[in-house]
């Protein structure tokens, strides 16, 4: 399946990849279907593309490869939304905001997203936890 999008043009994307968010992603609840892009020369960052809005596209990264020690738990409603418990199962992702020096990215811990790898589903989780916030800087 080919899909356009602004960044990176016409691509080739497999069916199997599409990750669907039941209930979106905050501020976007009506985009339900994006597709996360991995580019070796920007690794570990990666892109999660909207497939609903061409324009529609956020920086992502694992939290754990810069904040060892961020960890939550997930409710019994988003166990049950996500279809899956085990970590195998589920990966983790937060939403970067980038700027122009390196040191003042900062990445979203409040609201990480987590993926059920094998189902394809995804949700954000709101976490309501004093430690976390929206913009943690990943580099000090």
């Amino acid at each position: 399946m080919n899909i356009i999008t602004s960044r990176f043009g016409e691509i080739q994307i497999n069916e199997d990849d599409i990750i669907n968010f039941p209930q979106g992603i905050l501020g976007f609840e009506d985009i339900k279907r994006f597709i996360i892009l991995s580019f070796e020369e920007q690794a570990p960052f990666k892109w999660l593309q909207a497939l609903d809005d061409s324009d529609l596209a956020f920086v992502i990264a694992e939290p754990f490869l810069f904040f060892s020690d961020y960890e939550f738990d997930l409710s019994d409603e988003d166990q049950k939304m996500l279809e899956g418990s085990t970590i195998e199962q589920l990966g983790v992702y937060v939403i970067l905001l980038m700027r122009e020096k390196a040191t003042d990215v900062s990445a979203n811990l409040m609201a990480p997203i987590v993926v059920n790898l094998t189902k394809r589903k995804a949700k954000q989780v709101v976490l309501y936890n004093e430690k976390y916030s929206t913009k943690h800087c990943l580099f000090t």
